[in-house]
């Protein structure tokens, strides 16, 4: 049985142990582990995850490939290596979502919204509000603990300390009710920059202060080097600079002995500064150097590492190589000429064939990649659209209320004041009064019938058959159509969007109807099931020519179709002597 090697965390968690057990139980080991072990040697760490994720995969287990995959791209994110990262939480959240583990490709959007935090903040955003709202939908009470603090850093990022501090606030309360002690100094370390942003160094300190006790009573010494990074960060803003060097300094000794070379790189970067301000140029150019220098040693020791693998790989060839000659030395010793032909002729054709197989292996990963990016363009089209229509139902809902708060109630008062001139005119005068009165009266019926036709209150409270009602009794009173109305199954699971847009496609069909058809009767009816529901539609018209609707691009054939497709519905168009009917049928769970 294969064995790796995996990370054993002692009571004091400050040594990394090796030990050879079973293949699943040692990855659950390190799936147990936390990123304050993890971090003790990410270099070591990433090499054993590393050759866990090849024993998963050798056993086909996806799901536990995929947080393997996932804490690699925290791991690569910790190194400064954010290209390697994002793609390991690519390849976490594909496999994720292929296993229906809504909680695991949430961590990983988060996870991966964290990461392009620096290269791309408008995309992490996205990524970070994508996964936040899969894992609230999910209850992962956990998970969402270090998505709120990230996110928060975000939102900090784009200049919003307020909604920031909303969020760094809600991590802090999951991780008290938790009572998670690694997890608090994290959001008061996010609480306190909020605060001096504000110019509230005292309270930043403050919550400093309390991040680096509890920081020390773990011995954590990611966290601690975190809060000295931060006391510099706060003391820099308050222009404290000898205390922000102090601090920064102290960070620096904890980043170099551990390796956290995001941490490294961010001192470097600030240091310079501070120095610079304090009149200290030389220091400051010191610092400057040893940065660049630092940065020229990591990557020698990174070339020092792949040197030694590749010599390793080279040594292990050649004592396969060795072992091959042997062999064949006797074989040669031992076979005649026509022997040694024919396996000569079989390794020809044994290579051709793993040749095509691997040509083959090759192809079928790209057509998979392409359908994989292409499911995935479909999925930003759907969203896309979901936008447009969500913002121009907002819209008609700030036109119904401006129409009836504003318009609707200017109206109420006009009549008001011309009710009240009544008994003062004159008597040839009151008939035009009166006339002005019943002119007003039906001002405010017109704007309430726009107001309701714009946003029909019905949808969002599961009542879209009462809703239809109101839309047939509408058209009726105008007595030019007899509109037939039929439903039939329990309405109340329609809501929200989805009422809405199935409420629009029925709206626009009759539109159509009143339009451009001569029909008096208007057929409609709306079967909900358990499985879905379905709607037939029809119109006594003439006229009606299937072949010209095909060719038309009207924006309200556009509504029809966009709508449907956010409802994953279908419909069915044809035409009966002139008339026009259609059918509309889509499966419940498959809906907004």
């Amino acid at each position: 049985m294969r064995t790796i090697l995996f990370v054993l965390i002692f009571a004091s968690f400050s040594e990394i142990k090796a030990a050879e057990i079973d293949d699943i139980a040692q990855v659950d080991s390190l799936l147990a582990l936390n990123i304050s072990q993890i971090s003790q040697d990410f270099y070591h760490s990433k090499q054993v995850f590393e050759q866990a994720a090849e024993v998963t995969q050798s056993l086909n287990d996806e799901l536990r490939t995929a947080e393997l995959f996932n804490i690699l791209g925290i791991i690569h994110h910790m190194l400064d290596k954010p290209e390697q990262a994002v793609q390991y939480f690519n390849r976490s959240i594909l496999l994720f979502e292929k296993n229906q583990n809504a909680i695991g490709a949430g961590n990983s959007y988060t996870e991966m919204g964290n990461s392009m935090r620096r290269r791309d903040i408008g995309r992490a955003k996205s990524f970070m509000e994508k996964g936040i709202n899969i894992l609230e939908k999910n209850d992962a009470t956990q998970s969402l603990q270090s998505a709120y603090d990230n996110y928060g850093v975000i939102l900090h990022d784009l200049n919003q300390p307020d909604s920031a501090l909303i969020y760094y606030n809600k991590a802090l309360h999951l991780k008290r009710l938790k009572r998670d002690t690694i997890g608090i100094p994290y959001s008061l370390q996010k609480i306190a920059m909020v605060n001096a942003s504000e110019g509230e160094f005292e309270t930043a300190l403050s919550k400093l202060d309390t991040a680096l006790e509890i920081s020390e009573n773990i011995k954590d010494s990611l966290l601690i080097c975190e809060t000295y990074t931060y006391f510099g960060d706060v003391y820099s803003a308050d222009k404290d600079y000898k205390k922000a060097v102090e601090y920064y300094e102290s960070a620096l000794s904890i980043a170099k002995r551990n390796k956290y070379n995001y941490l490294i790189n961010y001192i470097y970067h600030e240091l310079p500064d501070m120095y610079h301000a304090l009149g200290e140029k030389d220091k400051a150019f010191d610092m400057i150097k040893e940065g660049n220098e630092l940065k020229d040693s990591v990557l020698n020791t990174e070339r020092v590492r792949s040197i030694a693998e590749l010599e390793m790989f080279y040594e292990a060839t050649q004592k396969e190589q060795q072992i091959k000659l042997l062999e064949q030395e006797v074989q040669i010793n031992e076979l005649s000429l026509q022997q040694n032909r024919r396996i000569i002729y079989g390794i020809i054709i044994f290579g051709f064939l793993v040749l095509a197989l691997i040509v083959s292996y090759i192809n079928r990963q790209k057509l998979k990649h392409k359908a994989v990016l292409l499911q995935q363009s479909e999925n930003l089209q759907k969203e896309r659209l979901r936008s447009v229509i969500i913002g121009e139902e907002q819209e008609r809902e700030r036109l119904a209320r401006e129409l009836h708060d504003g318009l609707g109630q200017l109206l109420s008062a006009t009549k008001m004041h011309v009710s009240a001139l009544e008994e003062d005119v004159k008597h040839e005068l009151k008939t035009q009064l009166q006339n002005s009165i019943k002119l007003v009266d039906q001002a405010c019926t017109e704007v309430r019938q726009i107001s309701h036709a714009l946003l029909p209150k019905r949808l969002n409270e599961g009542e879209l058959d009462v809703a239809l009602m109101e839309l047939k009794e509408t058209i009726q009173s105008g007595k030019k159509f007899q509109f037939n109305l039929k439903t039939h199954g329990d309405f109340s699971g329609i809501k929200g969007q989805e009422a809405v847009a199935v409420y629009r496609i029925i709206q626009e069909l009759v539109n159509n109807t009143i339009k451009h058809s001569n029909a008096g009767i208007i057929q409609l009816s709306m079967n909900v099931y358990s499985e879905g529901y379905s709607i037939s539609y029809s119109d006594n018209g003439k006229d009606f020519d299937l072949k010209s609707l095909e060719k038309q691009n009207g924006i309200g054939w556009e509504n029809i179709y966009s709508r449907l497709d956010l409802i994953n519905g279908q419909i069915e168009i044809s035409d009966n002597n002139g008339s026009f009917s259609a059918v509309i049928k889509t499966k419940k769970e498959a809906a907004m």
